[in-house]
């Protein structure tokens, strides 16, 4: 049992870490990747962190609780210049790619990806520090929200939230 969200973000990395195997890393995070992250942090270029941003929940009248998710995967590639954008636009474009060949993440309860871009994130601290980060972002719903976060009495599960228990993510195929 996990969050929807999660089981998105997770399934999303899965899709990714397998069409691009060479990447040192490739995970889920919470919010943006930016500069502030990337100072505060040690990372592993060439690497793609997925993250869901603030996002609209669909309350509907039939109680069913959905999110129009707004996703980012930031590409982040290090090395002399025109090498490191090179890889960058091509990790970005296969991400961007993958929006259409497995639109779905092969996970269940998620609509088709919509209005996506890529977003080349330049600036002179990024240059200073030999990197180049690019955000492919896309907007996707997901369904079902809170459907495996409730026992039978209506109680969030605690082991999902409490003492910070390790939670197995189960991707459904």
């Amino acid at each position: 049992m996990t969050s929807r969200v999660d089981t998105f973000k997770q399934a999303v990395v899965a899709v990714i870490k397998t069409a691009l195997p060479q990447l040192k890393e490739c995970v889920a995070i919470g919010g943006r990747f930016n500069l502030d992250k990337l100072l505060e942090s040690s990372f592993r270029p060439p690497a793609v962190y997925v993250s869901v941003l603030k996002s609209p929940v669909d309350i509907k009248p039939s109680g069913q609780i959905a999110m129009v998710a707004n996703c980012a995967a930031y590409v982040l590639t290090e090395g002399k210049e025109l090498e490191r954008d090179f890889a960058a636009w091509v990790i970005a474009e296969a991400i961007a790619t993958l929006l259409a060949k497995e639109p779905q993440w092969k996970t269940v309860k998620v609509g088709m990806p919509d209005k996506a871009e890529i977003d080349p994130l330049i600036s002179a601290d990024y240059r200073r520090k030999g990197v180049t980060l690019i955000a492919v972002t896309w907007q996707q719903s997901i369904n079902q929200l809170g459907a495996s976060l409730f026992d039978d009495s209506g109680i969030v599960f605690d082991e999902l939230y409490v003492n910070d228990q390790p939670v197995e993510v189960e991707i459904p195929v």
